[in-house]
């Protein structure tokens, strides 16, 4: 189990991704809370990383994520938002991301995995 360190332009991609996917699903999530969580799950990661590995990790300020990816694959923004998730729990089990932010990024992720269901595309975490 290990920490994988989040960049801003990962997050950028991430939500650009997002922003595509989320066009044709059946879910209302406001855009302010996407960014909220985008930016709240940058700083889990880099909690995460200070915790597990115990270095100094500088937390910069991120900008405002943008953009649209016409070309994003559903199935792998389920991925991509699965990692992140990940990604912000220290290798100890703790988990840095607010409840609020997580419940944000799972509910887009759960609506991503019913629409490959219904596409009778395979789920895979």
């Amino acid at each position: 189990m290990s920490v994988s360190k989040y960049s801003f332009e990962k997050i950028q991609q991430l939500y650009a991704d997002i922003r595509a996917v989320i066009s044709w699903l059946p879910i209302e999530v406001c855009e302010k809370d996407i960014k909220i969580a985008l930016r709240s799950a940058y700083i889990a990661n880099r909690a995460a990383l200070a915790c597990t590995y115990g270095e100094v990790v500088k937390i910069t300020p991120m900008e405002e994520p943008q953009g649209i990816n016409v070309h994003a694959d559903t199935g792998q923004v389920f991925k991509d938002i699965g990692l992140l998730l990940y990604n912000c729990i220290s290798n100890g089990g703790r988990d840095f991301l607010p409840q609020k932010d997580k419940n944000v990024l799972e509910s887009i992720r759960m609506a991503i995995a019913w629409d490959l269901v219904e596409q009778g595309r395979e789920v895979r975490a």
